[in-house]
């Protein structure tokens, strides 16, 4: 519902609980192929993967920070993992450029 509201411009919505794949087994595997991970035999291929800037609705929330733990889990490289730890909250307050999709 916050992403419908107001979001960063070419930002794209991935709920974070798709971020765990203990729970969400389906939608993790669409994800990685989302982000450019290559699943073969149960082995992670990173070599496509793509720089990502994960932020929530502000600093308070843990959603973003639960979903890089999981991406560092199975080896996603730290250097392609960037966090807005201010979230929209903070985008908000500096009165950045919002979107509604």
């Amino acid at each position: 519902d916050w992403f419908l509201q107001k979001t960063i411009p070419t930002a794209e919505n991935i709920p974070f609980t798709y971020f765990n794949p203990k729970k969400q087994a389906d939608e993790f595997e669409d994800v990685l192929e989302m982000i450019g991970v290559e699943v073969n035999d149960g082995k992670y291929d990173f070599s496509n993967a793509k720089t990502l800037l994960i932020f929530c609705n502000g600093s308070w929330c843990l959603q973003s920070a639960l979903a890089i733990k999981n991406l560092k889990k199975i080896g996603y490289p730290e250097k392609k993992l960037l966090w807005y730890r201010g979230g929209m909250y903070s985008w908000k307050m500096l009165n950045l450029t919002t979107i509604a999709p």
